[in-house]
């Protein structure tokens, strides 16, 4: 029978705490945008990221990891 308890992990095998650190929106090109049919801009106090229908999910996921929690709204080509 296998083990499926999780291995116990020492204090310095931990990884350090992540801090909450403002991104610029400037960190998107105009290339990335263009390319992968997405940019972010600041509606108040909330991020949305316009994207096309045909944005991937790579670029999807790089805009997740650059700004974290965000707003998604999918746009038209003639909108974008």
């Amino acid at each position: 029978m296998m083990d499926t308890t999780a291995p116990t992990l020492r204090p310095e095998q931990t990884d350090p705490p992540l801090t909450a650190q403002p991104v610029p929106l400037s960190n998107l090109s105009y290339g990335f945008a263009r390319e992968g049919g997405a940019l972010v801009k600041r509606e108040g106090d909330r991020l949305v990221c316009l994207h096309r229908a045909d944005a991937g999910l790579t670029t999807l996921l790089e805009v997740q990891r650059l700004y974290g929690t965000i707003a998604w709204q999918q746009v038209s080509d003639d909108v974008f």
